[in-house]
């Protein structure tokens, strides 16, 4: 039974975690620390592996801000121009942290075997109100998938995919 006063993650919920990542399409797996999608805060343990990439996106509304702090692992957090050009790179190791201000476009691509990181970002949660994709977004699965992660691994601010 859960407790309502607090809540525990411990090393074996990590591994499980790792574990749910394994088993999923997209490498990544969510633990939700927020009871409701309409707190206020929510909160969310994510374990990314390696080839995991989350695509370009923004949110819209003045209020989405994320701050995302790496537990373990070491990410990239690449930020991007309305055109797809790479605006900025930053690399997180454990206890680094980043907070993304609404409107910027971003992605987040893991460097490491595997990541532990904890996402914090103002609720409510609404999934369909959540992200906006651009029309040069590849996700996770398109046909260029592969070949866009490799990129998003290596490339330097000035570039976009697709152009040499």
């Amino acid at each position: 039974m859960e407790n309502p006063l607090f809540r525990t993650f411990s090393d074996v919920s990590w591994q499980a975690l790792k574990c749910k990542a394994s088993d999923s399409s997209r490498l990544r797996a969510h633990f939700n620390l927020h009871r409701s999608y309409n707190d206020a805060i929510q909160k969310t343990l994510i374990c990314i592996l390696k080839g995991s990439y989350i695509p370009p996106h923004f949110h819209r509304h003045a209020h989405q801000k994320e701050l995302f702090v790496v537990l373990q692992g070491k990410v990239k957090v690449i930020f991007f121009e309305r055109n797809g050009v790479i605006r900025d790179n930053v690399f997180l190791e454990q206890g680094g942290f980043i907070e993304i201000t609404p409107y910027s476009i971003h992605s987040v691509v893991c460097l490491s075997e595997f990541a532990n990181v904890l996402e914090i970002k103002s609720g409510p949660f609404t999934e369909s109100d959540s992200k906006e994709f651009l029309e040069w977004t590849i996700e996770e699965g398109e046909e260029q998938a592969d070949r866009y992660l490799a990129w998003l691994e290596s490339a330097s601010a000035g570039e976009r995919f697709g152009e040499i």
